[in-house]
């Protein structure tokens, strides 16, 4: 029994040193104080924390090759040590941990920042475009974009010139847009009078067939000059003279009427809209479409 108790003693003995030092890396750990968020502190603590990972590394290499024939002793022994150490080493990995996760979020948000700069609405009409110029115009770059800053000015001033650029063509396209609605409008002026104008001349012939029969009338109707010429007699024909011109001048006009009524019908039936065919008897009948003629039989 003594020699198995002292095998025990001798071989628990091992821990001895580790059990010795914890006092000391106790104290140690709670009174140092690292600045975790500059580069030496944080290198420091983490210097820290390897050396306990190191002491905890030097006792798990004990445990096992002492654990074979006093495994459940050594095991208990080994784990109080190690709780231990890890209770000491959570007391700088915590704030490690959460200094860390708060540098994500941090830059996390201003990535997001960077890119709602670049993801900002372009818009259609110049109008809106210019709306863009100037909200991108208006961010702030200041010390809250941090490291950041930078790439927040070239992100803002390359998101400026995109637009410039592109209100530049849009302006142009609308320019050209408004010229062309111009002239459109022009052409529907100088066609609407330029139909007039037609209409008019359409109506010359008519008001010409009519002042010649007038002028026919006058002439026919005017008294002969009175002659003491013997040989002089009544004209016996002479009162169916003066009718027959306005006669004549009257069924010329039908027959034009008829003839050009007969030449519309066959446009529209063959297809040509009313208007259009009107149009073209107008200028036919006014000798404005070379080679092409309505005869008046």
């Amino acid at each position: 029994m003594d020699q198995q108790s002292n095998n025990v003693s001798k071989q628990l003995a091992v821990f001895v040193p580790f059990v010795t030092q914890l006092e000391g890396l106790k104290k140690i750990n709670t009174e140092t104080v690292f600045e975790y968020k500059t580069q030496k502190g944080n290198k420091a603590a983490r210097s820290h924390i390897a050396k306990m990972r190191k002491s905890k590394a030097a006792v798990e290499k004990i445990r096992i090759k002492e654990a074979r024939d006093y495994r459940d002793r050594v095991n208990n022994e080994a784990s109080a040590i190690t709780t231990e150490i890890d209770k000491m080493i959570l007391v700088h990995q915590k704030p490690l941990d959460e200094f860390e996760n708060s540098e994500r979020i941090r830059i996390d948000a201003l990535m997001l920042r960077l890119k709602e700069i670049q993801t900002i609405a372009e818009g259609v009409t110049s109008e809106e475009i210019q709306l863009s110029i100037d909200s991108v115009n208006a961010i702030v770059l200041d010390k809250s974009w941090e490291e950041y800053l930078q790439q927040a000015t070239a992100a803002v001033s390359n998101r400026v010139s995109y637009l410039k650029e592109k209100l530049e063509s849009r302006t142009k396209y609308e320019s050209d847009q408004a010229e062309l609605e111009k002239l459109r409008e022009e052409k529907v002026i100088r066609e609407k009078k330029e139909t007039e104008e037609l209409k008019a001349k359409a109506e010359e012939p008519e008001k010409s067939n009519a002042e010649t029969t007038e002028s026919a009338e006058a002439v026919e109707t005017k008294p002969e000059p009175a002659t003491t010429t013997p040989s002089a007699k009544v004209n016996p024909f002479a009162s169916q003279r003066v009718s027959a011109p306005q006669s004549f001048a009257a069924s010329d006009s039908q027959l034009k009427a008829k003839v050009n009524k007969a030449a519309l019908d066959a446009f529209v039936k063959n297809g040509i809209p009313l208007e259009f065919a009107e149009k073209a008897i107008k200028l036919i009948a006014l000798r404005l479409i070379p080679c092409v003629e309505i005869r008046y039989l």
